[in-house]
């Protein structure tokens, strides 16, 4: 079986399109997904969606979620870095024992049965400098690039020695506060999965991951 694990899985400006990608990837061998993120409530949202993009394309990919960063890796030989500053900083806030907490006079989105809170609802009291420097110290320990396949997208910051792709380029929708709803209207099957699915079914991740021998 082969191991693609997902960092910052939470962080829906790249959620959707790393998963249509993989909906369309048929392998020889098959294929484990492990998504993470530090944000319990992100992760659920991602990994409804990844159930549900696969469901469609009928991908027998099998989906495993952790909100441990050593546990998400496990033996993954091909590593996909998308976490933006939310999730380095409840890494941070994690690590250091405090809980981040939501923002006054933001309201929660409900949907359904689904509730998830906006990209800018949650706050943490710590140095962004400081998780970021707390978070790559941790990768260098568990990221071994003799072992691992390792991609950074290009607007995640760290780690700074990975390689990066400047893919995607732009969020499913143009507003980061309409993403969370954009996510909910997909796993609800209130808007159709089959051109999200179609749009990104060529793409550079593809290419990389076909490249490094998946």
């Amino acid at each position: 079986m082969a191991q693609f694990a997902f960092l910052g899985a939470g962080n829906l400006a790249c959620a959707p399109q790393v998963l249509a990608t993989l909906a369309s990837c048929r392998f020889e061998r098959e294929l484990e997904i492990t998504l993470y993120d530090s944000d319990a409530e992100r992760l659920d949202l991602t990994d409804r969606l990844a159930r549900a993009i696969f469901s469609f394309a009928q991908a027998e990919h099998v989906v495993r979620s952790f909100d441990d960063l050593e546990e998400a890796l496990g033996h993954a030989k091909f590593v996909w870095i998308g976490w933006g500053s939310h999730c380095i900083d409840h890494y941070a806030a994690r690590c250091l024992n405090l809980e981040p907490s939501p923002i006054r006079g933001m309201e929660r989105i409900t949907e359904s049965s689904f509730d998830v809170w906006p990209s800018v609802a949650t706050s943490v009291e710590v140095d962004h400098t400081q998780s970021c420097e707390m978070l790559e110290l941790d990768l260098e320990r568990l990221l071994d690039r003799e072992t691992r396949s390792v991609m950074r997208w290009s607007k995640a910051e760290i780690p700074h020695n990975a390689p990066t792709m400047a893919w995607p380029e732009e969020p499913v929708v143009p507003t980061a506060e309409r993403l969370p709803h954009q996510v909910l209207r997909w796993i609800l099957a209130d808007d159709p999965l089959d051109r999200l699915v179609a749009t990104y079914e060529d793409s550079p991740l593809r290419r990389w991951l076909t490249e490094s021998g998946l």
